[in-house]
């Protein structure tokens, strides 16, 4: 196995590529390309292999707009590309043409609330009329339940 001793001891890493030793020879080459052991504490080597990106191949998409009316457009000290992605992917959400899986790995965010944020600064909520009508007739039942009556 390669040196990995630089790291902590807590939690030791090392991503191996197929020109390294001890990367097992019976593992396909596409496997051993992206193979990574991690050792923690207690010496127990953990074998990670992974998943391809979902989105392996980018498209870089020009828009011309003419400058009398990007100001119209872009709030003055915003990066146009960057404003006009969220602006779509927001439009898209609000459609149903993404998904919020889709929207977080778009826009590069982490978490999915990183993504609640994103919506409800674009006044996005997942909360419709049925929902509140749920929501009413549950806290109903409970507050009966409870013996609390509505006056």
């Amino acid at each position: 196995m390669a040196d990995i001793s630089g790291e902590s001891d807590a939690s030791r890493s090392l991503l191996l590529t197929e020109e390294e030793p001890g990367v097992p020879q019976s593992l396909p080459q596409s496997l051993s390309k992206a193979l990574a052991l991690f050792e923690t504490w207690d010496s127990t080597v953990y074998v990670v292999f992974p998943c391809p990106p979902c989105y392996p191949v980018f498209m870089q998409v020009t828009v011309e707009i003419p400058d009398q009316f990007v100001e119209h457009l872009v709030p003055a000290g915003r990066d146009a590309a960057r404003f006009l992605l969220e602006e779509s992917v927001a439009g898209a959400y609000r459609d149903g043409r993404l998904t919020m899986e889709q929207v977080r790995q778009l826009l590069g965010f982490g978490t999915r609330m990183q993504v609640d944020a994103f919506l409800q600064q674009h006044q996005i909520y997942d909360y419709t009329v049925d929902d509140l009508n749920k929501d009413m007739a549950t806290l109903d039942r409970l507050a009966t339940k409870a013996g609390y009556s509505q006056e």
